[in-house]
């Protein structure tokens, strides 16, 4: 069988190839003169080196433009190169000069999906670079962030909250568990709406207790935004919970990252024992042809793949293939603060897969990401055949 992938980046690398040995073998070398050249960078000199520049110099400048990282980036392939330089330039533009940023919207348009790190064969880290560049311009362009930005850094301060959502009441109990609810679902909250992930672990009958939370840091993060942590990971540790439990892959990534010690899970996999072990006995996919979108962070960034998709078979669904699967998967636009930014550019990268969605002929495009089916959701136009739901959705509404 044809490896196109294989095909595909050496093409990509082609008459590049030469540049590329001689960048990474001659000019990427750490030189006898490095410290020298650290040492220039005082503030009574240039200019000064912050601690994570000095730290992270080497790792930032790895870049040898090589661009297998472009084909790969959902922003670029729906805005095009006139509207999003494309993680290459951006990674290129910190190499060179970490130190001087010129002003530019285009970091805040990535979604930080992390295919280009996947992508890159240096191993870049490219999504640290763009937050990188995020946290500079609030350092050095203040004026420059977007709308979004500067509000969220004051809802931060007064609510705890990227969204300004008041902070979420505690739920005391004696129950081993912690649900999580995170910004976005205490959002949803403050507005009349239900947590998902609360009813359904009532559904199942699995105790819990809640904690009054400020933001875990994930989304401040990802914008560069300046945020303390401590108070939200010192009321999780607080209640000395066995199990952290959240509806959000960012809040679990962030959370299992702060506290390695706590189990933090996602709330599918705390419920799927109990669907595969047939607590759920009406099949509400029986006979329904479904795809299913795997979200960037539960699956690029914590390997949560097989999961869901077993949960998809114990509801009785057929589950239909899509061209780009698991590892491959594109953003469906709602990461990085993307459609907070720019919610043309994450409209269409949501709409790109919703038609991939609708060549494979299935009825229901699927995932287990809230922030997900909602842009997904966005993007199905009038007349279409498709819903773009949640697994909880599908499971909460079956009775």
């Amino acid at each position: 069988m044809i490896d196109t992938k294989k095909i595909s980046s050496i093409a990509l690398l082609g008459w590049n190839f030469w540049a590329h040995m001689f960048r990474k073998y001659l000019l990427r070398r750490k030189s006898a003169g490095y410290d020298q050249f650290i040492e220039n960078y005082r503030a009574d000199r240039i200019v000064p080196f912050s601690g994570r520049e000095r730290e992270r110099l080497n790792e930032f400048s790895k870049c040898i433009s090589c661009g297998l990282c472009d084909p790969v980036c959902p922003s670029l392939r729906a805005g095009g190169r006139s509207h999003f330089a494309g993680p290459m330039d951006l990674a290129i533009c910190v190499s060179r000069d970490p130190t001087e940023l010129g002003v530019s919207p285009d970091p805040f348009r990535s979604v930080l999906c992390e295919a280009c790190d996947r992508a890159c064969p240096e191993g870049v880290p490219v999504v640290e670079i763009i937050t990188y560049m995020r946290a500079k311009t609030r350092e050095t362009h203040p004026e420059s962030l977007p709308p979004f930005y500067r509000k969220a850094q004051e809802n931060l301060s007064e609510t705890g909250n990227v969204f300004g959502a008041p902070r979420p009441s505690a739920m005391p109990s004696q129950a081993r568990i912690l649900y999580w609810r995170g910004c976005r679902e205490s959002r949803s909250i403050a507005k009349g709406g239900q947590s998902a992930g609360m009813r359904l672990l009532d559904l199942f009958g699995i105790k819990f207790q809640a904690v009054v939370e400020d933001c875990c840091g994930g989304l401040p993060a990802q914008m560069g935004l300046d945020w303390d942590t401590s108070k939200a990971l010192e009321r999780i540790s607080a209640v000395g919970a066995d199990i952290l439990v959240t509806n959000c892959p960012l809040c679990l990534r962030t959370i299992e990252k702060a506290l390695p010690e706590l189990r933090a899970r996602h709330v599918l996999s705390v419920v799927a024992d109990k669907i595969n072990s047939g607590a759920i006995r009406e099949f509400p996919l029986r006979g329904a042809k479904v795809a299913y979108h795997d979200p960037c962070l539960l699956g690029r960034a914590l390997g949560i793949y097989d999961m869901p998709r077993e949960i998809i078979a114990g509801l009785g669904g057929e589950l239909i293939r899509m061209p780009r699967e698991r590892e491959d998967a594109p953003c469906c636009g709602a990461g990085g603060a993307a459609p907070e930014v720019d919610p043309d550019l994450a409209l269409r990268m949501a709409r790109d897969r919703v038609e991939e969605a609708l060549a494979s002929n299935v009825s229901t495009l699927l995932t287990a990401c809230d922030e997900c089916a909602s842009q997904l959701a966005l993007a199905v136009r009038p007349g279409e055949s498709l819903k773009a739901l949640t697994i909880a959705d599908v499971i909460l509404n079956s009775g």
